[in-house]
């Protein structure tokens, strides 16, 4: 059995006539499964593609307007807790998604001298911008 969850813009298990907080679960779940999973990958297989950083940051910015839409529902710590969570492991990702669109960029570039050293510094600040992410899956 696939455990990978699907990339999806909206939530397909919620039916008619369920009530909010059922919705709320199901959607949190999601959400956080999903966060949960591009965090594992953004930290341990970052070198395959960088889609995992990408889908990392989307699948935070989904889990905090899931954790906003349905915050009058949860304890107010435990919704502050994934919030501040959520947010530091998106600043995490930033640096290291910001590096790889540059790196994407001058991978075109790849013979040219002019950008060789440039390219060269920029994996270097990239491999250190991983360093947060693994962090924030270790925690």
């Amino acid at each position: 059995m696939n455990t990978t969850p699907k990339r999806e813009n909206w939530i397909r298990r919620i039916r008619l006539g369920d009530s909010v907080a059922t919705a709320a679960q199901i959607t949190l779940e999601s959400r956080l499964k999903t966060t949960e999973h591009f965090l594992r990958l953004a930290a341990l297989r970052f070198q395959e593609t960088p889609e995992h950083v990408h889908q990392l940051r989307v699948s935070t910015r989904r889990s905090i307007a899931a954790l906003r839409m349905y915050e009058s529902l949860l304890p107010k710590k435990r919704a502050k807790w994934f919030r501040d969570r959520l947010r530091r492991i998106r600043k995490a990702a930033g640096e290291a998604r910001d590096l790889d669109v540059f790196l994407q960029r001058f991978e075109k570039d790849q013979h040219s001298p002019h950008f060789r050293d440039l390219k060269l510094d920029i994996a270097r600040r990239r491999r250190r911008a991983q360093r947060p992410i693994a962090r924030m899956y270790q925690k």
